[in-house]
């Protein structure tokens, strides 16, 4: 459930690589789920699970990248994987 107003049409590729463009079919797909999601109330409660920045559209890959150098760094005591 709830993939965001704002996600990209696209899916991902390996590391390093461009995204690739979706399907007619898995961009169907998508639609569909978001529509459904949105019936059903998917994201109704993100913002009291999440805070209040729960729908400001989330993180960048670079911002996701470095929380998780971040979070390995806290973890395995300095270990930048």
């Amino acid at each position: 459930g709830g993939h965001g107003a704002g996600a990209c049409a696209t899916a991902g590729g390996a590391p390093g690589r461009d995204p690739q463009p979706l399907s007619r079919d898995e961009f169907q797909l998508w639609a569909m789920q978001e529509r459904e999601d949105a019936e059903m109330g998917a994201n109704r409660l993100n913002a009291e699970t999440f805070g209040a920045d729960a729908g400001s559209g989330g993180w960048s890959f670079e911002e996701n990248l470095a929380a998780n150098r971040q979070l390995a760094q806290q973890t395995d005591g300095g270990d930048d994987r």
